[in-house]
């Protein structure tokens, strides 16, 4: 309906994005249907990422953070962290990803998942 009326949407965040293409059209119905769920995801792991960069408990005394994210893809965080400070982390990463997001006046946190493991290939869930 909105796509149909307005020719955009308008995410979690506040931005809109205009679609030029034919509304009727399921190419851009579907660009259209896939772009407030991706970036609401994208969006949520964004401030989850500053969350654990802000945290002044993630700063070892030499300065660095224990939790060293490496890697941020549209959906997840690729980072380390010291084996000894594994259960540390788990509860961290609770903590970090437990924000809300509020869509068309509903408010609700995005569920994550953590993994942990050598390699892609060997990972096990938190």
């Amino acid at each position: 309906m909105l796509l149909a009326r307005d020719g955009s949407l308008t995410n979690c965040a506040g931005f809109a994005r205009q679609f030029f293409g034919r509304k009727s059209d399921a190419a851009t119905q579907r660009l259209a249907y896939a772009y407030t769920p991706a970036f609401n995801t994208a969006y949520t792991n964004n401030q989850a990422l500053l969350r654990l960069w802000r945290d002044p408990e993630n700063i070892a005394p030499d300065g660095q953070r224990i939790f060293k994210p490496r890697l941020g893809v549209h959906d997840s965080i690729v980072g380390c962290a010291p084996i000894d400070r594994r259960d540390w982390v788990k509860a961290k990463i609770a903590e970090w990803w437990n924000g809300t997001i509020t869509v068309a006046g509903l408010t609700f946190t995005i569920p994550a998942e953590s993994k942990r493991g050598p390699n892609w290939g060997e990972l096990t869930t938190i």
